[in-house]
């Protein structure tokens, strides 16, 4: 499960991060705003108040009109809409969406249509010179301006055409898009990818630590049973199994090890010694001196290599000579027989 757990974690952390660098480089913080209204059949094109400044503060306006002197210029709304009087114009009031403007129109008077094309006959029509205006200009075909707040003022726009015609009306803004704050996606990204790790490095210590332990009960039992040297005991002259003999003295002399003992004297004991005995079982003590050679030809009149003929005789042979040889009083202090002694003991 934590493994689990771990990697999923892992792998949602990093998606995260991933995405969120993926999201924040596309996502474009500002982008053109770019409208435009056609020219129609109206003399004038107006904007009503705060349309300029409607997504930004700067702005820029382009007008045009093919092989016509467009004439532009920034009023109050009040003298914009005294010039333009009962002459049929188009009003942009505001945004329909982000890819269309939101204009009406009105057709005027007849009367106003009749003293726009008699201005136009006398070639009298026009926008500029007038001391109602607090910014104009003019150039054939096409114009160009920018626009910022501080020349805008709550002003609007008026436009035409030294024909008495409406130009095409393009207004563009940059637009500041908000976007929201990718650090704390990378915070979680990153601490669930971290998560994911600790996990994952937890988990893969513990099957470390399941691993040693699994292994370790193998490799001593090899250690305790593999490469033991032969052990060599070291002869004594007198009686070492004697009560009179120093503890210390026993210890010494038989390795203290091996799971010997040494057996106090007593008919019980001689008989415990005395048992039928594995020839590999033996440990052989040898006297300073003696060769591997003499102690063959001593076992060979030993009683102790002699065949069992029977079971009393046998007794009975070993009993007198373990009087003389202090080594028969040696021997393993584990099996049946041992604890047999200990319970006659």
């Amino acid at each position: 499960m934590k493994r689990i757990l771990g990697i999923i974690a892992l792998i949602a952390g990093v998606a995260i991060v991933v995405g969120t660098f993926v999201i924040s480089v596309a996502q474009q913080k500002e982008t053109n705003v770019k409208l435009s209204a056609p020219a129609q059949s109206a003399v004038f094109t107006t904007t009503a108040s705060g349309v300029l400044t409607l997504v930004n503060s700067d702005v820029v306006v382009t007008l045009q009109s093919p092989g016509n002197d467009v004439q532009w210029a920034l009023g109050t709304p009040g003298d914009v809409e005294a010039f333009v009087g009962q002459a049929p114009v188009q009003n942009i009031v505001g945004l329909k969406s982000w890819q269309a403007l939101e204009i009406t129109s009105s057709d005027g008077t007849p009367e106003g249509s009749d003293e726009v094309a008699q201005a136009v006959t006398g070639e009298t029509f026009g926008l500029l010179g007038s001391d109602m205006w607090a910014d104009e200009g003019h150039e054939m075909n096409t114009v160009s301006v920018e626009l910022d707040a501080k020349t805008i003022d709550d002003k609007v726009l008026i436009a035409t055409t030294s024909q008495g015609q409406s130009p095409e009306v393009t207004l563009q803004w940059v637009r500041t898009r908000d976007t929201s704050n990718p650090v704390v996606f990378y915070v979680i990204g990153i601490l669930l990818a971290l998560i994911g790790t600790f996990l994952l490095l937890n988990w893969y210590q513990e099957q470390l630590a399941l691993r040693s332990m699994t292994h370790k009960p193998s490799v001593k039992l090899r250690s305790r049973g593999h490469h033991q040297p032969t052990t060599e005991l070291i002869a004594f002259d007198s009686d070492l199994a004697a009560p009179t003999t120093e503890r210390e003295i026993q210890r010494v002399h038989t390795a203290a090890g091996l799971g010997a003992t040494v057996l106090p004297g007593s008919a019980r004991s001689a008989e415990f010694r005395d048992r039928p005995l594995d020839p590999q079982d033996r440990i052989v003590l040898r006297h300073a001196g003696e060769t591997e050679d003499s102690l063959a030809e001593e076992s060979t009149d030993s009683p102790e290599s002699r065949t069992y003929t029977s079971e009393h005789n046998t007794t009975s042979t070993q009993a007198s000579n373990s009087d003389k040889d202090w080594r028969s009083l040696w021997n393993f202090s584990w099996g049946p027989a041992q604890k047999e002694e200990g319970k006659h003991a």
